[in-house]
């Protein structure tokens, strides 16, 4: 009888110790586990990168190389003479404009159109060869100013532009003789000081259309 209450006595601890463990441990917190290594995120064109905590905005500049074009004068585009004899053509433009128009051309403009005639982003970069047609361009514009009423009443240089172009042009294209026997049979007269507004005109013109004749 005393063995059997020893043997039951010994089972008590036993079970006593086993229920004080599993106590134990159910009170005991697990370690939390620790997260992975944060993982960083790219979107965009890796412009921007970020993980769970900051995001850093990267900037990246394209980097665009353009060909520089440089004007080589009397090689393959036009002088700075001649460059100046447009630019002076201009000037002429512009003052005439002024005269008589509300709204006259401005530099900017008159460039404009010549760069697109001449088809050049820039009027230093128009090819030699064209030089003659940019002229051209010009003094047809300057031309269709000139003969306006308005502007041969305002414009007190008119007569002095008109004999200094009608002597140049005579020299140029070799035609002094055929211009005075135009003049003598148009108006009876040899000299252009004898020749009034209107009859300068008409031999300004009539030099204009030998101009525009092929071979000319």
């Amino acid at each position: 009888m005393t063995a059997r209450n020893d043997d039951d006595s010994s089972s008590r601890r036993r079970q006593k110790v086993r229920d004080i463990l599993e106590y134990d441990a159910a009170a005991t917190p697990r370690p939390r586990r620790r997260k992975s290594a944060t993982s960083i995120g790219v979107s965009g064109d890796n412009n921007i990168v970020g993980n769970n905590n900051t995001v850093t905005v990267i900037k990246t500049d394209r980097i665009i190389k353009r060909e520089i074009v440089k004007p080589q004068p009397g090689v393959e585009h036009i002088t700075e003479e001649q460059f100046a004899k447009l630019r002076n053509l201009i000037d002429e433009i512009i003052r005439v404009e002024s005269l008589t128009k509300r709204d006259p051309a401005t530099h900017q403009r008159v460039w404009g159109a010549l760069a697109r005639k001449m088809d050049v982003v820039s009027n230093r970069m128009i090819k030699f060869e064209k030089f003659p047609a940019a002229e051209m361009f010009l003094r047809q514009w300057l031309g269709r100013l000139s003969t306006a009423k308005s502007v041969i009443k305002y414009d007190d240089g008119l007569r002095t532009r008109r004999i200094k172009y009608i002597q140049t042009n005579m020299k140029v294209l070799l035609i002094e003789d055929q211009v005075r026997k135009y003049m003598m049979s148009k108006f009876g007269a040899q000299s252009l000081t004898e020749l009034d507004q209107p009859q300068l005109d008409q031999v300004y013109r009539y030099i204009a259309g030998l101009k525009r004749r092929p071979g000319s």
